[in-house]
């Protein structure tokens, strides 16, 4: 089994001088392989979720879940998978940064 974070999408939801509002997409992707592929993959998700959504930053607005992709095969093989589960980081900006 292997986990990994990778970011999504980025869009710029609003400015308000001297801010602007952005919201970020993480993917938590989890690749397992055998019998109980699905259900290893759940128990991951059950672990990391409260983890997830309990990120917060001094520019954090909210974390939210945005959905889970079908499971992705592996070259046509049922016995091995990625399952993809996506969330949504609202936070601020300085109008003319990036990250402050």
């Amino acid at each position: 089994m292997v986990i990994s974070v990778q970011l999504g999408g980025e869009s710029v939801e609003s400015v308000h001088p001297p801010r602007a509002t952005r919201v970020r997409e993480i993917h938590l992707l989890v690749h397992t392989a055998g019998d109980d592929h699905q259900a290893l993959a759940e128990m991951v998700f059950e672990q990391a979720h409260p983890v997830v959504m309990a990120y917060a930053g001094p520019n954090v607005v909210e974390v939210a879940e945005f959905g889970t992709d079908e499971p992705k095969y592996v070259n046509g093989d049922l016995r091995r998978q990625v399952v993809n589960k996506r969330y949504r980081i609202t936070y601020q900006t300085d109008e003319h940064a990036l990250d402050r």
